[in-house]
């Protein structure tokens, strides 16, 4: 019986050991503050959004559909709606 456990707490030294040393091979396992976490790497580029002066739903800028006086709408279906109602009224939401 003493060999028994001896053998199975052998395997399961080996079995931290393998895990430990695993764990420092992984790219950033040595980094004890954190400061490459949650940080956008050199290929990410954070990109600004906008907001439909529509329907309110955000995009991409470089998807927004823009007029020279700076309203922004998510397609040409809003800003065709947009320039459809009359000046001064509510618009009306098309669904």
């Amino acid at each position: 019986m003493p060999r028994i456990l001896f053998f199975v707490f052998l395997v399961f030294l080996v079995w931290l050991a393998v895990r430990w040393l695993g764990g420092l091979r992984k790219p950033g396992a040595g980094d004890t503050d954190g400061s490459q976490r949650g940080s956008p790497s050199a290929t990410q580029e954070i990109e600004t959004m906008r907001q439909c002066a529509w329907c309110g739903a955000h995009m991409p800028a470089a998807e927004a559909v823009s007029l020279p006086d700076g309203r922004v709408y998510c397609g040409a279906a809003h800003r065709e709606a947009a320039s459809d109602t009359v000046a001064g009224s509510e618009p009306r939401h098309y669904e």
